[in-house]
């Protein structure tokens, strides 16, 4: 909501590239495990209803289509690392349509979430370190404007899928997701 400019937060600096790589990503993910974990808690420990509190939290949810071949192939990743296997129906829960259930867990794992999750609404801080190499030291949310509640799946997704380096995402995807 407030201009964090002055105080250092920019675009990422990876201007040429597709996505963001693995340092940027790991602080994105971490930073959005601790805005779901605050509003889990929250709502479990401050015994809040959300969506009946917060009625327009429900408003504008939509779910987005995943075809088939994305659904197997995230099947497959699951399979190649066995230890993450028992997390895969989080992710892979299916409908009639074979689309991702991700709201169906909502008592358990019902966050707020950011909504529009994507590399846009990053903001990094950089610090020097030797011979004038910048490194990532925070990141903030912008445009909370589409948040809702729902599955803390959905964020993590949407940024995984949207702003992460095919080949950070590929090599790291497993780790990412159970992170």
């Amino acid at each position: 909501i407030e201009n964090r400019g002055h105080l250092g937060f920019k675009k990422d600096l990876m201007e040429n590239k597709d996505g963001l790589d693995y340092e940027h990503s790991v602080m994105v993910i971490a930073a959005l495990a601790k805005f779901h974990a605050t509003s889990f808690c929250f709502r479990k420990h401050g015994e809040v209803e959300m969506v009946k509190n917060y009625p327009a939290l429900k408003d504008g949810l939509s779910f987005p289509d995943v075809s088939e071949e994305t659904i197997k192939k995230l099947g497959k990743l699951f399979k190649t690392y066995p230890k993450y296997e028992k997390f895969s129906q989080l992710f892979l829960g299916y409908t009639d349509k074979e689309k991702l259930i991700l709201n169906s867990n909502s008592e358990l794992f019902g966050v707020l979430n950011h909504g529009y999750f994507c590399r846009e609404n990053l903001l990094f801080k950089y610090k020097s370190n030797h011979d004038s190499i910048l490194s990532c030291s925070d990141v903030i949310f912008q445009d909370l404007s589409r948040c809702h509640y729902g599955s803390c799946v959905l964020d993590l997704l949407q940024f995984i899928f949207t702003s992460v380096d095919l080949q950070v995402r590929n090599n790291f995807m497993a780790d990412f997701v159970c992170s």
